[in-house]
């Protein structure tokens, strides 16, 4: 694999089935997003799972899930041993309130979610303006 994503999903996330996740995972494979799929298991498993894959030079992550995820994935980012202007961060909204999301005017949809990781920057609010995403 060139330059992998690390793609975190917590399966419980958004009161929905684990075969609901299975579906985001199909999407963002076929839209490109290539790397390791990972499901969390426990409260803190994000984090685990971050220092694995950055382990294995993984420096692209994305959290698939609510705030939590999103908080979860950033502390394993910032505890990772790796410098911060090295890795990139991208999320899916997939939680119940998404407020990071909602506030960031970020698209729920999971195809427009994988065109802006594949861009490597994020489009928010309408404009079509983007900001690069690494920490």
């Amino acid at each position: 694999m060139n330059n992998p994503w690390g793609v975190i999903m917590n399966p419980k996330s958004g009161k929905k089935k684990a075969s609901e996740k299975e579906t985001v995972a199909d999407v963002l494979r076929q839209s490109g997003v290539d790397g390791y799929f990972c499901y969390t298991s426990y409260p803190g498993h994000a984090g685990q799972l971050v220092q694995e894959l950055a382990q294995k030079g993984v420096r692209r992550f994305v959290a698939v899930g609510g705030d939590g995820s999103i908080s979860e994935l950033v502390d394993g980012l910032m505890n990772c041993g790796v410098e911060p202007e090295e890795l990139t961060f991208g999320f899916v909204p997939q939680g119940t309130g998404n407020d990071w999301a909602r506030y960031w005017q970020m698209p729920d949809n999971v195809g427009s979610c994988a065109e802006i990781l594949n861009a490597g920057a994020l489009t928010w609010g309408g404009s079509r303006s983007a900001v690069k995403t690494p920490l």
